[in-house]
């Protein structure tokens, strides 16, 4: 995380050698766990997508108390979605969450079920114009569709595909 502090602007060209970035590999964190069978298979966390779905449903975050994994997870998230805009932040604050789904869906390292969570828990945010963006000063003013429209598709690993039917 220190070289992407150090070029914001490219933070969203930082992967792995499979391609994943830092948002979706926040998500893998947090949804799946390796196999103990040695293989290179992984399962869904029943948690967290439990959670999901009460998100999902109810359109609020569970108090940190109640959950504490999925709520720190989650608030990474928030932070790395922000972080992927390439506006230098001090803190998770420094981003307004109204806009966080604009961030989102111009960043196609951002899994579907990310974007659906931050419909649930902020969905005023489909009404919002996008703010400039520093990396595509073209885009202020989209709106959240266009965002979306213009954006490559999340490609899912090869264990998501157990839970794109269901998210």
């Amino acid at each position: 995380l220190s070289l992407c502090l150090q070029c914001p602007r490219d933070v969203r060209l930082v992967q792995d050698e499979t391609g994943m970035g830092l948002v979706a590999a926040q998500f893998v964190t947090g949804f799946f766990r390796k196999m103990m069978s040695g293989a290179e298979e992984w399962q869904v966390v029943a948690e967290f997508m439990t959670q999901a779905d009460n998100v999902l449903r109810s359109g609020t975050l569970p108090e940190e108390s109640e959950h504490p994994g999925f709520y720190d997870w989650w608030k990474k998230m928030e932070f790395l979605v922000a972080f992927g805009t390439g506006k230098k932040l001090q803190a998770e604050k420094n981003y307004p969450s109204r806009y966080l789904l604009h961030a989102a869906l111009a960043n196609s390292d951002v899994p579907p079920l990310v974007v659906r969570l931050l419909l649930a828990l902020y969905p005023d945010s489909i009404y919002l114009q996008a703010p400039s963006p520093q990396n595509d000063p073209s885009m202020e003013g989209s709106w959240p569709i266009h965002l979306a429209c213009l954006t490559r598709d999340y490609i899912p690993r090869y264990y998501e595909s157990q839970m794109m039917g269901s998210s």
